[in-house]
């Protein structure tokens, strides 16, 4: 069921604001807060005129202290440990030391005295950053109103999906969507792509206008999974597991094409190749279905009984609110709020580094301005520890097999060959057994959509060719 659809370059449109009766999800207040003009419109990147730059007035890390405060907190700091090494200097007269001493200071009072000056300083640092200059985290209906959405693809809605315990549930879901503005759209209904770990659907936006006409595909979409990007952190635990992101999926893909679109193809990467082969067997077993495995994250996990599991979920629940997620959580902010966080997580991840750009990194920050953009991660950390039935509980190989055995199903795998997440040498051992298309992209990392988007769609479409004609 879709029930609002916000596009990401622009605000509520005035011709639909006396229409507007509510939205799911977003208390009435929101929906007249709404209506006002937007604090900033959105500005295309350069190098990737699909993404947009994050709002000035938004920060995504932490902003620096300024100059002359620096200079004060690191002389009060100074006075501070002068004063408790030294214990005949009195606080109001640090510089007296330099009077009458009758010894030099012992290397030991030196150490002494600038460590807790060093630790003094910092300490004040942090807390002055926390405080008044922390990084920006907003609401998404914040975002609607007074900003925009990170792509002018960016669409925000309000699915019903079943949850874990069978009932409908409601959930506001960002998502992608591109709608190819060629008249080759026989290929197929819908080309749908998951993202993996840490990242967002925006990932896939340097591949998507490329694939999409190569494949001939009607529409693309591809969503953000429950903890990740601008998707709402939703209480049922369920919706964060991949098999929740695979019901999301579907049914998104579902309500934009029809309720049994003839042929899909369905692209995963890292991680999200596991909502991708979830999604599938959501889908009508009647829908002819080409599969792309990108990097996969399959036969890493060796998953707990599940009394092992309610085990770990009983811990996790006393320990998250008093501990978990105020340690963590915390922790999480002060690393992703750094300058060089993201840039230097994603030059491991390239396979050269020289060819990230700062559009790449862009992607990747923009998510963390949501408000509760650490919880989410945390809540679906603890969502993996958690067991709701036998299915979440299968192994990999069993997946695999299952979504193979479907009809009209071909699945294909590409690696890229200097993975230093997985490297490709694990992804092969754990394929030799299924027979499967396994292509390797040389000198790639661990996302060569991202590092060479027109090689990666000529690889998935020479696999079409053969494959799924």
């Amino acid at each position: 069921m879709r029930t609002r659809n916000i596009p990401g370059n622009r605000a509520v449109p005035s011709s639909r604001r006396s229409s507007e009766k509510g939205m799911p999800g977003l208390k009435a207040s929101t929906i007249a807060d709404m209506n006002d003009e937007p604090l900033e419109t959105p500005i295309q990147h350069m190098e990737e005129p699909l993404l947009n730059y994050i709002p000035k007035a938004l920060s995504p890390i932490y902003r620096g202290v300024p100059w002359f405060l620096d200079v004060s907190l690191i002389l009060l700091s100074l006075w501070a440990s002068a004063v408790t090494t030294w214990k005949r200097i009195t606080w109001l007269q640090p510089l007296a030391i330099l009077k009458g001493w009758k010894a030099a200071p012992t290397t030991g009072e030196l150490v002494t005295f600038f460590t807790k000056a060093l630790l003094l300083s910092v300490f004040a640092r942090t807390v002055i950053q926390d405080l008044f200059l922390p990084p920006s985290r907003v609401p998404m209906r914040s975002l609607l109103q007074k900003y925009f959405l990170p792509s002018s693809l960016s669409k925000y809605e309000t699915l019903s999906v079943l949850g874990s315990d069978g009932k409908e549930q409601s959930i506001g879901v960002h998502f992608l969507e591109y709608t190819n503005p060629t008249n080759n759209t026989s290929g197929f209904d819908a080309l749908y792509v998951n993202h993996g770990f840490g990242a967002s659907s925006l990932s896939w936006l340097p591949v998507i206008p490329t694939l999409t006409k190569r494949l001939g595909a009607r529409v693309c979409l591809g969503h953000d999974a429950a903890g990740f990007g601008f998707t709402d952190r939703p209480d049922d635990l369920g919706l964060y597991m991949t098999r929740g992101s695979g019901k999301i999926a579907a049914n998104l893909l579902l309500n934009k094409t029809s309720s049994a679109p003839k042929s899909v193809a369905l692209l995963g990467h890292s991680l999200g190749c596991l909502t991708t082969l979830k999604m599938a067997l959501e889908l009508p077993k009647e829908t002819s279905k080409l599969i792309v495995l990108c990097a996969p994250a399959l036969g890493i996990r060796k998953p707990a009984s599940v009394q092992k599991r309610k085990w770990y979920t009983s811990a996790a629940t006393i320990l998250r609110e008093n501990f978990f997620y105020p340690v963590f959580g915390y922790t999480l902010r002060r690393a992703v709020g750094g300058k060089n966080f993201w840039r230097r997580g994603l030059e491991t991840v390239w396979g050269d580094k020289s060819r990230l750009r700062d559009n790449d990194v862009l992607r990747f920050q923009w998510p963390s301005v949501g408000l509760g953009w650490e919880r989410g991660i945390l809540e679906f950390a603890r969502a993996q520890l958690s067991a709701f039935d036998e299915e979440d509980l299968q192994d990999d190989r069993t997946l695999l097999r299952r979504v193979m055995d479907m009809p009209n199903t071909k699945v294909m795998v590409i690696l890229g060959g200097s993975d230093r997440v997985i490297p490709a040498s694990f992804s092969r051992n754990f394929f030799n057994d299924f027979g499967l298309p396994v292509q390797e992209m040389v000198g790639l990392g661990h996302d060569p959509f991202e590092e060479k988007p027109e090689e990666f769609s000529e690889l998935v479409d020479r696999f079409r060719k053969s494959e799924f004609q």
